[in-house]
């Protein structure tokens, strides 16, 4: 039964291969371990789909998978930080009571809000291809976009504390923030290709299980 069993199971090798830069080094390995993982967990090692890291397929001498998936990111940036101002000529009238009841009173409060838009937009492709070895054929060939924006607003005043509605006083209260790290950033932008990814791979294999 276990011979079996060995003889039906598919073996596929996810082959990660490192982006070119030292700087992400480690948030693309934070990638692919996930990815690892994921698919670890959906393919138990009873079924009938295996994966292997490249180090595990050569410790257990495993030198004729059925399948080989290459994940490469390439086209993928961190932006420089964007700043948009934006001025605004507040004014809001209140009635306030008064003891001349046949006339209605009001006092109006003005002030002038400055809104701040602090932006970073980074991004990249994934490129995907499922390679059959027995055969040499290229089953699927797959680039996978993502894409994330940091986003810190706040403000200032000059005028009326009064003329301000709860969002524009909550930005008033926000400072501006340090950006996050690079690594952090492409972590981010992966989110999405990490989704994509992972079900595009599991219906793949689905039909071998």
């Amino acid at each position: 039964m276990n011979t079996a069993k060995e003889k039906a199971t598919i073996k596929v090798i996810l082959d990660a291969i490192p982006v070119p830069s030292q700087r992400y080094q480690l948030s693309s390995e934070f990638f692919y371990n996930q990815v690892f993982e994921y698919l670890n967990n959906q393919f138990s090692p009873k079924s009938f789909v295996n994966f292997y890291s490249p180090f595990q397929a050569e410790k257990e001498g495993l030198k004729n998978p059925d399948f080989i998936v290459d994940m490469e990111f390439y086209d993928f940036s961190i932006g420089n930080l964007t700043r948009s101002e934006k001025e605004e000529n507040l004014e809001k009238k209140v009635q306030i009571e008064s003891r001349d009841t046949t006339r209605i009173q009001y006092k109006t409060y003005v002030a002038k809000l400055k809104t701040f838009t602090d932006q970073v937009v980074s991004g990249g492709t994934l490129r995907v291809r499922i390679i059959e070895p027995a055969t040499d054929k290229l089953l699927s060939d797959e680039l996978i976009p993502g894409s994330f924006t940091w986003v810190n607003q706040y403000a200032m005043y000059v005028g009326d504390l009064e003329t301000l509605d709860k969002n524009q006083l909550e930005l008033t209260r926000r400072k501006v923030l340090p950006l996050p790290p690079q690594q952090d950033l492409f972590i981010e932008f992966t989110k999405p290709i990490y989704d994509q990814l992972t079900q595009k791979l599991n219906r793949f294999f689905r039909r071998y299980n």
